[in-house]
């Protein structure tokens, strides 16, 4: 057995000359002629199409040597990959068997990301520039991407914008790319998610693709869309007299190359992790928040979004943020998750509702020392599904002339649901809550978002901060509750909208975009579903009674303790229930419902505002 690394023109050579090639991991060996009557040539084939993508993702890890010292040797091996990928691909194209043709499919898009990584003079191809593209590959793409997005339901703007022309004319600047993406319906999705819904850099895509895949695995593409590539890019990268091409995240405020995650990067209180390790926190955050985020500034940064923990130099460890000081400007002790400038803001959110509750021009009424509170919600499906919402608030609080820093945080479960019975458990429960700092709903354009802004005087924007420290607080000490249908998220932001602008109709602004009736839903879950289509047949009069029981079996009856002005207070959803004549539920993505039919004016987006 030997390493493809270290006898691989050895092994293309064999593999020209109709060797029987065997592989098995990122080893190969001759096999012997009396075992070679029973192993079927697409076996052998398919065997060393597997391990050589496997190698050619390895390879991806390598960096590029840009400079003229070494890269005779370094072309050497790139002409010998591309010859073993020839004779590989000769092989799978010749038997049609579906695991043959996944692995063909596999070996081309690793080859295309080869060949533009490595460019003409290392023996791949150049990218073309903006004046040399093919049009009629431009009018292909487009037209294919216009029709997808026509089937998304999260788009409410289906017209090409300006930005997205730009996106798929630096798309067909790898036409090798292109025409492989036109063949293959498969490569098209994933193409038009990517990079023209997620915003995740066109280079960094086409010859980065294992590193995309890395990244998709550990739920990092939508914040590389978010931040874009002050965040994530490809970098040439200086090491002494040599040029390497790398790609770099930004950690701790610095680019760093993350192609070895081996190496180790010196966070505050000279915290010092893997990549590797850093990678897999996120990876894990659907079940967990971990105990590092995602800044604008910073990048990743050792910060627990649920605890809200910094290094501390007194106890040398990171401690909860202290927040006990009343009406404090506690958020300034935070990691910055963004500054935009005064232009920027008025872009993103172009209309307002000012004091008397009237929607107006942000750029007429935003006057220096004005707070912008955002009432947000975000939801995957269309119509009023229960699954995939969120509410939450972005608050943008003057930090400098024309300069606004951007505080988002939403409130989650302690603990995240698992699995279909998980969730089905989680409908009615009584859990604990925290504040996340840093709401990762920024991160998913795979959502549409929908936006309310409110003008706010400086003093109503420190009223809300000291609600929310109080809440934080609350958090801490387990006191805070949360409910997947009514004490949730989308209900905590409107509580704290009411607080400081008031109710409509009582002589405040806010309206309740998030009450809606048990029987106007029309979630996606089956069992639900059929549900509600039973309780809606049967006679008005016994609807409730009959809702309410259902909702027991659910588990509406789990409760929780919490301790209030030092009385301890039982919640539950029975409790809430108990009061009501018809059952009604928060839920965030009845904001956008409003917005669309035109009874709440806001904003509707892909990602947490209208792109630029």
């Amino acid at each position: 057995m030997m390493k493809i690394d270290e006898h691989l023109s050895e092994f293309v050579n064999l593999l020209g000359q109709g060797k029987a090639v065997r592989c098995q991991k990122d080893e190969w060996y001759i096999e012997k002629w009396p075992q070679r009557v029973f192993t079927l040539e697409q076996t052998r084939s398919l065997e060393v199409a597997k391990a050589f993508n496997a190698f050619l993702d390895r390879q991806e890890r390598i960096p590029v040597i840009l400079s003229a010292n070494g890269a005779p040797e370094q072309k050497k091996k790139f002409a010998d990959l591309l010859k073993a990928s020839k004779i590989i691909k000769k092989k799978l194209q010749a038997n049609s068997l579906k695991q043959n043709q996944a692995a063909l499919k596999a070996l081309k898009r690793r080859v295309v990301a080869l060949k533009y990584r490595i460019g003409t003079e290392l023996g791949g191809t150049d990218i073309l520039k903006k004046g040399e593209i093919d049009e009629q590959l431009l009018q292909n793409l487009t037209a294919l991407f216009q029709a997808w997005k026509k089937k998304q339901t999260i788009y409410h703007d289906q017209t090409l914008s300006l930005w997205e022309q730009n996106i798929l004319e630096n798309i067909c600047q790898y036409p090798k790319f292109v025409k492989m993406v036109l063949k293959d319906p498969c490569q098209q999705e994933e193409c038009f998610k990517r990079l023209l819904r997620d915003r995740y850099g066109v280079q960094e895509f086409i010859e980065f693709y294992s590193v995309y895949k890395r990244l998709e695995e550990c739920l990092l593409v939508g914040w590389v869309g978010r931040f874009g590539k002050q965040f994530f890019s490809v970098e040439t990268e200086q090491v002494g007299i040599v040029q390497r091409k790398v790609v770099a995240l930004k950690m701790e405020g610095k680019k760093v190359n993350i192609l070895d995650e081996k190496s180790r990067v010196t966070f505050d209180g000279n915290l010092k992790v893997d990549i590797k390790t850093v990678l897999n926190v996120f990876k894990a955050k659907n079940d967990e928040p971990g105990d590092f985020a995602v800044f604008g500034p910073s990048g990743v940064t050792r910060f627990n979004a649920h605890v809200h923990d910094r290094y501390n130099p007194a106890t040398k460890k990171y401690d909860p943020i202290d927040l006990t000081q009343p009406n404090s400007a506690w958020w300034e002790k935070y990691p910055v998750f963004e500054t935009v400038d005064r232009a920027e803001l008025i872009r993103r959110h172009p209309q307002v509702i000012n004091k008397e509750g009237q929607v107006v021009e942000a750029n007429a009424h935003l006057n220096s020392g004005q707070w912008l509170v955002i009432e947000k919600a975000s939801k995957e499906s269309p119509g009023l599904d229960l699954d995939a919402n969120h509410g939450y608030l972005d608050i943008y609080i003057p930090s400098g002339p024309d300069q606004y820093t951007l505080v988002t945080i939403g409130k989650f479960a302690r603990k995240f649901p698992r699995g279909f019975f998980g969730r089905l458990k989680f409908i009615m429960g009584t859990f604990e809550s925290r504040l996340a700092f840093g709401d990762e709903n920024h991160c998913y354009f795979r959502r549409q978002h929908a936006s309310v802004a409110y003008l706010a005087a400086e003093g109503q924007g420190k009223k809300l901060m000291e609600l929310i420290r109080l809440d934080i607080l609350a958090s801490r000490a387990n006191n805070l509750v949360f409910q997947f249908s009514w004490q949730n998220c989308s209900q905590w932001a409107y509580h704290k909208l009411i607080h400081v602008f008031g109710k409509e109709g009582e002589g405040g602004v806010v309206k309740n975009n998030y009450e809606i009736s048990v029987l106007n839903l029309s979630p996606s879950n089956p069992l639900l579903k059929k549900l509600i289509k039973i309780v809606a047949s049967t006679p008005k009069k016994i609807q409730s009674s009959l809702i309410k029981s259902l909702l027991f079996l659910f588990g509406s009856f789990r409760k929780m303790e919490t301790l209030e002005n030092g009385e301890i207070k039982t919640t539950s959803m029975v409790k809430v229930l108990e009061k009501m004549r018809e059952v009604k539920i928060y839920l965030p993505g009845y904001l956008h419902h409003k917005i669309k039919e035109g009874t709440v004016i806001g904003t509707l987006s892909v990602g947490p505002f209208v792109q630029a």
